[in-house]
């Protein structure tokens, strides 16, 4: 036991399995590195203001990511979708880029649809990414 296995009390992984089989009914996919890439040039103009977060919005053309203050931003056309409706989040964008590069595969599966977070799978993993509030 040490630094890290204390830490893992205080996130209990109980608080998360709710999420691993909730249905979320929109869902997209986008290329990998495409989207790291686009991630890496927002990540240029964050502010400490914006505290790592950045806005995505889920519209039928691709997913558009943004800054908070909304100065930048960048669309990114989708591989594939199922029952797109246009929809905006807000997630912090180190955690986000984290999953998205722990994804082996040449595209990112996104669920969304969920006020409280988004889902990304590939094979039998399923990752869960809360979201920021306001």
């Amino acid at each position: 036991k040490g630094p890290k296995m204390t830490e893992l009390l205080d996130f209990p992984v109980t608080d998360i399995r709710p999420f691993l089989s909730v249905e979320m009914e929109h869902k997209v996919r986008v290329n990998k590195q495409a989207l790291l890439n686009l991630l890496e040039r927002i990540l240029i103009f964050l502010t400490p203001y914006d505290k790592n977060g950045i806005r995505i919005d889920f519209t039928k053309d691709g997913l558009r990511v943004w800054t908070i203050k909304g100065d930048n931003n960048e669309l990114l056309p989708y591989s594939g979708s199922e029952n797109v409706v246009d929809s905006t989040i807000k997630i912090d964008i180190t955690n986000f880029k984290a999953l998205v590069s722990a994804n082996p595969e040449e595209e990112v599966t996104i669920h969304y649809g969920n006020p409280n977070a988004i889902k990304m799978t590939f094979g039998n993993v399923i990752q869960i990414a809360a979201l920021q509030v306001d």
